[in-house]
């Protein structure tokens, strides 16, 4: 039995673009700080850990900010450039040092002091975040 190409019938499949990913990236990531803050007030026992995932996405979030306010401010093209590249760029980063505070608060500064935690996330996360980069570079 033969298949004619005739009689093959394709899926049409989406085309997503550039604006499509820095959309949902940038709603992930700004969903992500909020649903933080929403478990930090419903769940005691988890305050410190979720401190320290926003402390571990801190430095992009003021990344975020910074490149936010110039793009609100200004009409270069750099800026609509790094405004729209940001969200996508920096999504596999951001979702690990979410997850890498997550990991980290929940083993070590679970019943560490709030600031502990937070501080902890800042300088942690993109420290063993830096770590998984230069392994997967020595591998690779």
């Amino acid at each position: 039995m033969t298949v004619h190409a005739e009689s093959v019938k394709h899926k049409k499949h989406m085309k997503i673009d550039d604006s499509v990913l820095s959309f949902g990236a940038a709603i992930i990531e700004i969903i992500v700080p909020l649903a933080i803050i929403f478990l930090y007030q419903k769940s005691p026992v988890s305050r410190r850990p979720l401190l320290t995932a926003i402390g571990a996405v801190s430095p992009l979030l003021v990344f975020y900010l910074v490149v936010s306010i110039s793009f609100i401010f200004s009409s270069s093209e750099d800026v609509l450039f790094s405004f729209y590249a940001m969200w996508a760029m920096s999504f596999v980063p951001y979702i690990g040092l979410v997850f890498i505070g997550l990991v980290v608060g929940y083993l070590v500064f679970r019943y560490k002091k709030p600031v502990v935690a937070l501080l902890s996330g800042v300088v942690i996360g993109p420290l063993l975040w830096l770590g998984v980069l230069a392994f997967e570079q020595a591998i690779a």
